[in-house]
C-alpha cells in the first residue's frame, strides 16, 4: 500500500563518454501474492547501447504484506432467531487509502463456532473467510452470545379414578410446541410435567409440577394445574350357592367376586365376610362383617378411596347324614328267644346333639322304637338306641332293620339291616301221659246215632332254655292209621293259648269234633297231635299220641245246680280273684225222646285280670252264657256229668254296660254228687287257644279239678242220691244275680298272711320277707308295666327273698303267693 521506493542500480563498463544512464522500472502489480516484481533498467542513449555486450544483472521488488488488525464486533441474539450481521472493525479501517492511492480492502466474511443453544453460547466469532494476501491479519475474535426465548407453559387440568394409571399429563405452551422460529427451529421442550405424590382421594387434588419440562433455550414460566383422584367404583357381589354340612366348618373365607372395577394393586381387602350366627339347617344372611380396603404397603385404610356396592347372598347348612349300624346279640335264633337289638347312629359331622328314635324290625314285623342315647366318651357325636325283645316270627329266614328318624332337623335319618335266621322250639307234652288232654271218652248223642261230639284239647309245654311262648305253636288233630294221619278237618292249625298269662311256657289249642263209630257201639281212635308253627314235634312218637273211646250212651239223663265256689286255684286270662267267689247256675237235660241235651248255663267270674289277661287293681265281673249244649254223658253209679258247649264272654262295666268279650268259644263243666259230695269243674276255653278261666287248674294234669261247692251251693247229678232232698230244678237261677251282680260281690278274707318289702325304692336288690301264712312254697312272679314276666321265683324255707339287681331302673308289680294267699306289691327300681 506505500509508494514504491526509487529503483536504482549501478552501470559499469560503459564509457563515460557514452554518458550511458539507466532508467530503473518493475513489472506491474500491487500484491503481495504478486511479488516479487522484476525490476528492470531502461539504457540510454539508444545510439550507443549497440555498442556494448550488456549484461544485465536483474533484481527483484517485493512487497510485504501490510500488518492490518480485525476486531470482531461482538453480537447478541435471542434463541431462535436469525444470527444478526458478523460485523468487525479493521485497523486501518477498511477502505483507508493507502500511500500507494490504494484503499484497505479485506473480502469474505466472519463465522462463527456452530451450535443454537443458549447453554452452548457464547459462540466464538471467527475470522472466517476475511482475508487479503496483501495483509498480514491480526484478528482479534469477539463472541456470538445466545440469550433465552420467553414461553409460556401452562399445564392442563386432569381427573382419573383412584388406583388407575395417571393420565398424560399435559401442557399448552406459547408459542405453542412446533411453531418454526425464524431461524427454522420448532419450539420444542424435553422432559415431562409431574404431579406431587399421594394416591388418595382425600389428599387429592394433587398439583402439576414442571418437574423436568425444561430447554435451556427457553426462559419458561410454568402455570401448573391439578390432578384430581376420584373415588373408585367396585361392587362386591358375594358368591350364592355356598354352602355347608351342618356341624362341618364354615368354609372361610366366604366367597366373593369384585366386578366393575378391581382394586388399586398396591390395595387389599384385610378381614372378611361373615354370616348370621346359627348352626341349625336353613339359610344366614352374608354380610361385610371385618372386610375392609387397605394399603397393603403401609397397612393404613384405603377404604374412602373406593365406593363400594355390596350385594349380599345367603349361605346354605344343609342337612348332615347320619349312618346307623345294626348290631344284634345273635345271628340266629329260636322262636321268642330274646333278641338285643342295638343301633348306633353315627353324624356325618359332629354338630348338635342327634335326638331321635329307632325303630327295629324283624321282617315285616315292628318291634317297637327306642330312644336314642349319647354314647358315653364319644368324641363323635354317636348316639345309641337298644331293645331286648322276644323274637315272635316264626322260623325262617328275616332280615333284621334298624330304622332312624331323626327328630333333630339338622339331620338326616338312615339304616341299616343283616340277616337273622328264627329256628323252632322243640314243642314238649306238659305231663307224663303226652300232650292229649282232652276227652278220652265220649258218648254219641244217642242210643241210636253213631256220632259223638268230643273236645279234644292238647297241652304243649316250652321246656327250652331260656323258654319262650307256646303262642306260636299251631295244633293240628289226626287220626292215625298205621304210618297214615288223616288232618280231622275241624282240628287243624288251632292256635295255642297260654293257661296263665304270666307263664308263656304252657298253652293249650281245643276243639270240639264229630266222631262216628258207624254201626259199633263202641270203638277207639288213635288220635295224634301234631305241632307246627314256631314249635315242632313228631306226630308219630308216644307222647303224641292217644285213645279216644266213643260209645252209645244210655238214653236220659238230667244235672243242675246253682250260687258259687270259691276261687282257690283258679287259673287263665281271667282266673277268679283269690278267696273271692265265682258264681254259677246250670239245668241241662235230654228232652223227652232222648235225643238231644237241652238247657242252659251261667257263670259269673270276679277276677283281677283285664280282658288282654293283665293284672291290674280292678275287680272285673266277667259272664259265661250258654243255652247251646252240644253234649251231656251222665255216669252212674258215681253220678258224674259232663256237658260241653259253645258259650259267649261279656264283662259288665261299672255303669252296666255290658260289652262282648268272646263268642262261640267251648265251654266245658262237670258236675258230680254223691249225696251231699256236691262238687263242679268249669272250664273255658280260648278260640285263639289258651283258657279263659278255670275254675280250679291242676298244673300236673293239665285238667280242671272237681272243687266243693261252697256252702248253701247246690248240684244235682241224676242218679247221685239225696242230700236231705234232691231238688228236681233250682227254682231261681243265677240270672238274677248277673242282672243285680252287686249282691254277689264278695269282700276277700283277711288273712294272717303279709309281706314287707324292703328297701323300696330300692337302688341295687329288694327283700321280701314273708309274715305269717303256711309252710307252703311261696311263689312271685314279677311284671313290668307292660305286663311282661321279668322274674319268677319259688322258695319253702321260709327265709327272705332276694331279687332285683338284674333288673333295670322302673316300677314293677310283684305277685305274691302263698297257697291261697296273695298280695301284690308295687316295687321301684331306681
Amino acid at each position: 500500500g506505500d509508494a514504491d521506493p526509487a529503483f536504482t542500480g549501478t552501470l559499469t563498463g560503459f564509457l563515460a563518454a557514452d554518458a550511458v544512464t539507466a532508467t530503473y522500472t518493475r513489472t506491474a502489480g500491487e500484491t503481495v501474492l504478486g511479488s516479487p516484481y522484476t525490476i528492470s533498467a531502461t539504457l540510454a542513449p539508444v545510439a550507443v547501447l549497440s555498442n556494448y555486450n550488456i549484461t544485465y544483472n536483474t533484481a527483484n521488488f517485493t512487497i510485504n504484506q501490510l500488518n492490518v488488525t480485525v476486531t470482531a464486533d461482538a453480537k447478541s441474539k435471542t434463541y431462535g432467531n436469525l444470527d444478526p450481521a458478523l460485523t468487525f472493525v479493521s485497523t486501518p479501517a477498511v477502505g483507508t487509502p493507502l500511500p500507494n492511492g490504494n484503499l484497505i480492502n479485506l473480502s469474505g466474511s466472519l463465522t462463527r463456532t456452530t451450535g443454537e443453544t443458549v447453554i452452548g453460547g457464547p459462540y466464538a466469532i471467527l475470522q472466517g473467510s476475511v482475508a487479503n494476501s496483501n495483509y498480514i491479519i491480526t484478528y482479534v475474535g469477539a463472541n456470538l452470545t445466545i440469550t433465552q426465548k420467553n414461553v409460556t407453559i401452562t399445564a392442563d387440568a386432569k381427573s382419573k379414578v383412584y388406583g388407575n394409571v395417571d393420565p398424560a399429563l399435559t401442557f399448552v405452551s406459547a408459542p405453542a410446541v412446533g411453531t418454526a422460529l425464524p431461524n427454522g427451529h420448532l419450539i420444542s421442550f424435553s422432559g415431562s410435567l409431574t404431579r406431587a405424590a399421594g394416591e388418595t382421594v382425600a389428599g387429592s387434588p394433587y398439583a402439576i409440577l414442571q418437574n423436568s419440562v425444561t430447554n435451556s433455550n427457553y426462559n419458561i414460566s410454568y402455570f401448573g394445574a391439578n390432578l384430581s383422584i376420584t373415588q373408585r367404583p367396585i361392587t362386591i357381589n358375594v358368591t350364592s350357592g355356598q354352602t355347608k354340612i351342618h356341624g362341618n366348618t364354615d368354609p372361610l373365607p366366604f366367597i366373593y367376586t369384585v366386578v366393575g372395577s378391581n382394586l388399586a394393586s398396591w390395595d387389599e381387602f384385610s378381614g372378611a365376610l361373615i354370616r348370621a350366627a346359627g348352626e341349625s339347617v336353613g339359610s344366614y344372611a352374608i354380610s361385610q362383617g371385618t372386610l375392609s380396603i387397605r394399603n397393603a404397603t403401609t397397612l393404613v385404610s384405603a377404604y374412602s378411596n373406593y365406593t363400594v356396592t355390596f350385594n349380599s347372598a345367603n349361605f346354605t347348612i344343609t342337612q348332615a347324614t347320619t349312618s346307623t349300624l345294626l348290631i344284634t346279640s345273635a345271628a340266629s335264633v329260636r322262636y321268642m328267644d330274646n333278641l338285643t337289638m342295638t343301633a348306633q347312629i353315627t353324624p356325618q359331622f359332629n354338630g348338635s346333639p342327634v335326638t331321635g328314635t329307632v325303630e327295629f324290625f324283624i321282617g315285616a314285623t315292628s318291634y317297637g322304637t327306642a330312644t336314642v342315647v349319647p354314647i358315653p366318651g364319644s368324641l363323635n357325636g354317636s348316639v345309641q338306641a337298644m331293645l331286648i325283645k322276644q323274637v315272635t316270627n316264626l322260623p325262617a329266614n328275616y332280615t333284621v332293620l334298624a330304622v332312624f328318624t331323626s327328630t333333630n332337623a339338622n339331620y338326616t335319618g338312615s339304616s341299616n339291616s343283616k340277616p337273622l335266621i328264627v329256628l323252632t322250639r322243640t314243642a314238649s307234652p306238659y305231663s307224663a301221659t303226652g300232650f292229649y288232654t282232652g276227652d278220652g271218652f265220649a258218648w254219641t248223642s244217642g242210643p241210636s246215632t253213631s256220632t259223638a261230639t268230643v273236645t279234644m284239647t292238647a297241652v304243649v309245654k316250652d321246656a327250652n332254655t331260656p323258654t319262650g311262648d307256646v303262642r306260636g305253636a299251631k295244633v293240628s288233630f289226626y287220626i292215625v292209621n298205621g304210618t297214615t294221619l288223616t288232618l280231622i278237618p275241624s282240628a287243624q292249625n288251632l292256635p295255642v293259648g297260654l293257661i296263665d298269662v304270666t307263664d308263656g311256657s304252657v298253652g293249650a289249642a281245643s276243639a270240639i269234633v264229630q266222631l262216628n263209630i258207624g254201626t259199633l257201639n263202641s270203638n277207639s281212635f288213635l288220635i295224634a297231635v301234631k305241632v307246627t308253627g314256631a314249635y315242632t314235634n313228631n306226630p308219630l312218637d308216644a307222647l303224641s299220641q292217644t285213645i279216644v273211646t266213643v260209645s252209645k250212651p244210655v238214653t236220659g239223663g238230667f244235672i243242675c245246680g246253682g250260687s258259687n265256689i270259691k276261687n282257690i286255684n283258679s287259673s287263665g286270662y281271667i282266673k277268679g280273684a283269690t278267696n273271692l267267689n265265682t258264681d254259677f247256675q246250670f239245668d241241662i237235660q235230654y228232652n223227652s225222646s232222648g235225643t238231644n241235651p237241652k238247657g242252659k248255663v251261667n257263670i259269673m267270674v270276679r277276677s283281677y285280670y283285664d280282658k288282654f289277661g293283665i293284672l291290674d287293681s280292678k275287680l272285673h265281673k266277667y259272664f259265661i252264657k250258654t243255652n247251646a249244649i252240644a253234649l251231656l254223658a251222665i255216669s252212674n253209679p258215681l253220678a258224674t256229668g259232663t256237658f260241653s258247649a259253645k258259650a259267649n264272654m261279656e264283662e259288665q262295666l261299672d255303669d252296666g254296660t255290658v260289652v262282648s268279650v268272646e263268642s262261640g268259644a267251648t265251654f266245658q263243666m262237670v258236675a258230680f254228687q254223691n249225696g251231699c259230695n256236691q262238687q263242679i269243674a268249669i272250664t273255658y276255653h280260648r278260640k285263639a287257644g289258651g283258657i279263659w278261666f278255670s275254675s280250679k287248674w291242676n298244673a300236673l294234669t293239665a285238667k280242671t279239678d272237681l272243687q266243693a261247692v261252697s256252702a248253701g251251693s247246690k248240684v244235682y247229678v241224676e242218679g247221685g242220691g239225696n242230700c236231705t232232698a234232691p231238688p228236681p230244678l233250682l227254682t231261681k237261677s243265677i240270672n238274677t244275680a248277673i242282672t243285680n251282680s252287686s249282691t254277689l260281690e264278695v269282700i276277700p278274707e283277711t288273712v294272717p298272711f303279709n309281706v314287707k318289702a324292703y328297701p323300696n325304692p330300692a337302688e341295687y336288690q329288694f327283700t321280701l320277707k314273708i309274715e305269717g301264712g303256711s309252710t307252703e312254697k311261696v311263689k312271685v312272679v314279677v311284671q313290668d308295666v307292660m305286663g311282661r314276666i321279668v322274674k319268677h321265683i319259688e322258695k319253702s324255707d321260709g327265709q327272705p327273698i332276694r331279687f332285683g339287681e338284674e333288673l333295670k331302673a322302673g316300677v314293677y308289680m310283684a305277685e305274691v303267693r302263698q297257697g291261697q294267699n296273695r298280695i301284690v306289691l308295687k316295687l321301684i327300681k331306681q
